[in-house]
């Protein structure tokens, strides 16, 4: 077979063309090589390269070929383009996209995760144009890019970097440049591209070239004319017609032919003689003996990856003689290297080989299904050796993290990235050769790759994963094809598109509706997206239908996870005995399974629910069981979630320090395991307790600080808790101190007004109602703070504001009655203020009650701040309205049955009467 040649025949014309773009003055020039397979686009490319690679003032950078399937993969891609630019000049670039993979681990949003991809797509180019392309004209070279002109990474990456660059010559080669010539026309402008259309070989050329092989000299014109028409000018044919000359094997009929019968050919006529040619040519090429040869059809069957490591697996021969075998293998004319030691063949060789050569050695397909069989193994056993790899370096990375050795950490942090993006597409491989050899295995390795994908946040991997599955999506049968469409659905939920996701999830219910698990798991999902769409309502009725399939089928694998959804949704709705009902039906159920890990998130949940009713003996006994069972079993995320817990409950029982104390606890695991979202979360219920305890300044660094976070991962579900907690502490900030009204009470009145209503926008927006009462409720409280401080009347804004709320509670199916009992208290000494005695009174008879069945926070315990509000409220009143408030009170409280539950409310209005006798 005929090797590489060192000599370059053809192509001056083309040359001088490339000459003049190359060096010419304008900021960008794009030339576009357009032309089919084997017609030598790449082999025209590696000459350009070659031949300017020592020229004073042009950077030639290497040719990114993507052929190779993992510069497909978008973060693959970015990582190699800026490494093999120069690795210095792109270390700004490199370090974004190091933080862009935090943002990744830490869940951001996608859509803040977007708009951070073209901040540094920015970085990138800039870096580019100010430190590379200012001194020197730089020369890109991107090859067989129509494999990639449909995806995501073309669309909305490459093109709109290219358009961007300075002082740069971008030289493009593909078979279907033509189709993209409209947008890059767009971005870089008419003037900035040059398309060149690649014709096959002439005449002369091919005597030329025939001259220039020694067999070919011996090869009459006439025969030379009949090889050029019949190999259509290209070179990869050409080569190969030559090769086939020089094994003296006899001439296929066609060429024996007279030449002007063959130039007389029609259109069909001649390409079913060039298609007969062709045929000819492989399979008298490939003998099928030699493991050489059964190589290359090795390599036209698997295309994506092939080394010597792969060959000596396939052919059974050691590694030293695989290594032979690749080199002499590389010597081809059709044969290409991709980086990392990844050999493949020519598209056009690797088409005939399949197209002829396959069929005819294996007719039936079975060996190239044992191919493929034989590969599910290999990557199998390089995925369990790099998983391995992978767990020694997590755990010196923890053990770095915790001894604070920054420069290690660093390093082995990288090893790690470097490791983990091979296993993820050996992972792709992985599935991809399964899915060619067996679909049942296939589907296992599928569900395994794509819920490891969303677990670890693998954004990019976990779609990829998906489009090698789509491929096959039509083979699998019904129930089959539900794995693969709900973890769709799910990737949606995750995506945050949860009308598109509901969409999904009703058509996969049209087809699965049969009391089966399937129906249970789209219901549960369904549930999900509907309570983020703010219709709760729906979602229990979901879930109701999950646990009724549950018990009727006897899914017990599903309805530990039923029972705790509904505690979570009841939760949610604010019916938290209804939540208690089905937590301890969850951890009923868990305890027999021996389902521990699931039993110590239930008794946690079951814990910080007992909190929310003010049960903070039985919150602490059900969370310190979860942070037991946690510690057995070494679940160090879990663990420092369940210090959080535990210090929110400390906290509202009064017992600051030990609050503080788990706190500081929970930071530090997780500091050590680098967790952003967690460490906001921490850092935010810190910061309560230190506003509780007084210490307002520490309070306001630690929100502020989990404030920056949230903001800048975009964790929007967390920031209007954020904003609402920030909020108290500039409001408390902003309170006269010993009755004197501090400087900045305004300023300090009006970041907190700015920030419940952040709080209260956002909270709507993402449906998390319950932050949305707390927050109206809030601000209706600050504003009346602030008329009665800062001597503004606001009484018409607090009343649009009430309205505003009552029209949520009627509207909405969340029920927080606390939210509401405190507007009212406060709404009635607006009313109160306004000489509205009898509308002051109704609402204090309205409020007080709820506050009172309601209240739990040691904070706001119904004795303290609501009563104390009381007593100064009817110290202010006329003695004669005092008299007949307190006896309306009293008389009220009887009636909602709150006399044996807080007798102290009767005590405290008999002793307001004995006080407004003396007035």
């Amino acid at each position: 077979m005929i090797q590489k040649p060192s000599d370059f025949i053809g192509r001056k014309k083309e040359f001088a063309l490339f000459d003049q773009l190359i060096h010419q003055k304008m900021n960008l020039a794009i030339v576009c090589i357009d032309g089919p397979g084997g017609i030598g686009k790449t082999r025209l490319l590696q000459e350009i390269q070659s031949s300017y690679q020592n020229t004073h003032g042009l950077f030639i950078s290497k040719i990114f070929d993507f052929d190779d399937p993992a510069y497909h993969i978008f973060r693959n891609f970015r990582l190699a383009f800026a490494e093999q630019l120069n690795a210095v000049i792109f270390r700004p670039y490199l370090n974004a996209l190091e933080d862009f993979r935090n943002m990744e681990l830490a869940n951001v949003s996608p859509d803040k995760l977007l708009i951070e991809s073209e901040t540094i797509d920015q970085i990138f180019i800039k870096c580019f144009n100010e430190n590379l392309a200012k001194k020197q004209r730089v020369l890109l070279f991107f090859d067989t890019l129509e494999t990639i002109q449909e995806e995501y990474i073309w669309k909305n990456y490459l093109l709109k970097q290219i358009s961007a660059l300075k002082n740069t010559t971008i030289i493009l080669a593909g078979k279907k440049l033509h189709e993209i010539r409209e947008d890059l026309e767009a971005l870089a402008g008419k003037d900035s591209i040059t398309f060149v259309s690649l014709p096959g070989f002439s005449l002369t050329e091919v005597n030329e070239y025939f001259d220039w092989r020694r067999i070919g000299k011996t090869v009459d014109p006439e025969m030379r004319e009949k090889i050029h028409i019949l190999v259509d000018g290209k070179p990869i044919l050409l080569d190969l017609a030559i090769d086939w000359l020089s094994h003296d094997v006899p001439l296929p009929e066609i060429l024996e032919k007279p030449l002007d019968e063959i130039k007389n050919y029609d259109a069909i006529q001649l390409n079913a003689v060039r298609e007969q040619f062709e045929q000819s040519l492989v399979i008298e090429v490939l003998s099928f003996i030699k493991p050489i040869d059964r190589a290359i059809l090795d390599m036209a069957c698997i295309h994506r990856f092939y080394n010597p490591d792969i060959m000596a697996f396939l052919l059974g021969v050691s590694a030293v003689r695989a290594k032979e075998m690749m080199r002499h293998l590389s010597n081809f004319t059709f044969v290409r290297i991709r980086p990392q030691n990844n050999y493949t063949l020519h598209d056009e060789m690797r088409r005939m080989v399949n197209n002829y050569a396959w069929p005819k050695y294996d007719p039936f397909g079975t060996q190239k299904k044992k191919t493929h069989a034989r590969l599910t193994d290999y990557y199998y056993s390089k995925l369990n050796d790099l998983e391995n790899q992978l767990q020694i370096f997590y755990d010196q990375l923890s053990e770095i993290r915790n001894e604070g050795h920054k420069e290690q950490e660093i390093q082995i942090s990288n090893e790690i990235a470097t490791r983990e993006r091979e296993y993820w597409l050996l992972r792709i491989e992985y599935l991809h050769h399964a899915l060619r050899s067996d679909l049942n295995k296939a589907l296992k390795i599928f569900i395994e790759s794509a819920d490891k994908a969303t677990k670890q946040f693998r954004y990019e991997y976990r779609r990829a994963i998906f489009d090698e599955i789509l491929h096959f999506e039509q083979h699998f049968k019904l129930q089959d094809q539900f794995e693969i469409y709900i973890r769709q659905a799910k990737y949606l939920l995750d995506k945050g598109k949860y009308e598109q996701a509901y969409h999904a999830l009703q058509n996969l219910l049209e087809k699965h509706a049969d009391g089966s698990y399937r129906e249970i798991d789209i219901l549960i999902q369904l549930g999900n997206a509907t309570i983020r769409m703010g219709r709760p309502n729906e979602t229990l009725q979901y879930f109701h239908r999950a646990l009724e399939i549950c018990q009727q089928k006897r899914y017990k694998n599903w309805l530990g996870v039923v029972y705790n959804e509904l505690g979570w949704t009841n939760r949610m709705l604010g019916k938290w005995d209804e939540g208690i009902k089905y937590y301890d039906l969850a951890m009923e159920h868990n305890q027999k399974m021996k389902d521990t890990m699931n039993l110590a998130d239930t008794l946690n949940n079951q814990g910080f629910i007992y909190n929310l009713k003010g049960d903070y003996s039985s919150a602490l006994i059900y969370c310190q069981q979860a942070l037991e069972i946690r510690q057995q079993l070494n679940l160090i995320r879990d663990i420092g979630m369940s210090y959080n817990t535990l210090s929110i409950i400390y906290r509202n029982r009064g017992d600051y320090e030990e609050s503080l104390n788990h706190s500081n606890k929970a930071l530090a695991i997780f500091r050590a395991q680098n967790d952003i979202e967690w460490l906001g979360k921490v850092y935010r219920e810190r910061g309560v307790t230190r506003w509780l305890t007084n210490q307002l300044d520490l309070a306001r660094a630690d929100i502020e600080k989990s404030l920056s976070i949230f903001e800048k991962y975009e964790y929007n579900n967390e920031l209007p808790t954020t904003y609402f907690r920030l909020a108290h502490v500039l409001w408390e900030s902003g309170m006269p101190n010993s009755q004197q009204i501090r400087p900045n009470s305004r300023e300090l009145f009006d970041q907190a007004e700015t920030l419940f209503n952040r709080s209260i926008h956002l909270g709507m927006d993402i449906a998390d109602i319950y932050i949305t009462f707390n927050s109206l409720s809030a601000l209706i409280e600050l504003l009346y703070d602030y008329s009665e401080i800062v001597g503004l009347n606001r009484v018409s804004e607090l009343r649009q504001l009430y309205k505003k709320l009552q029209k949520l509670d009627q509207e909405s199916d969340f029920h927080y009655p606390l939210s509401i009992g405190n507007a009212d208290r406060i709404m009635g000494a607006v009313e109160q203020d306004a000489h509205h005695f009898s509308q002051a009174l109704n609402f204090y008879k309205k409020g007080f009650p709820l506050i009172a069945r309601h209240s739990n926070y040691h904070r706001y315990a119904f004795d303290r701040k609501a009563l104390t509000f009381l007593d100064k409220k009817i110290s202010q009143l006329p003695s004669a309205i005092a008299k007949k408030w307190c006896e309306a009170l009293i008389d009220h409280w009887k009636n909602e049955h709150l006399d044996s539950q807080y007798p102290e409310f009767i005590n405290y209005c008999k002793v307001w009467q004995i006080r407004a006798s003396w007035r």
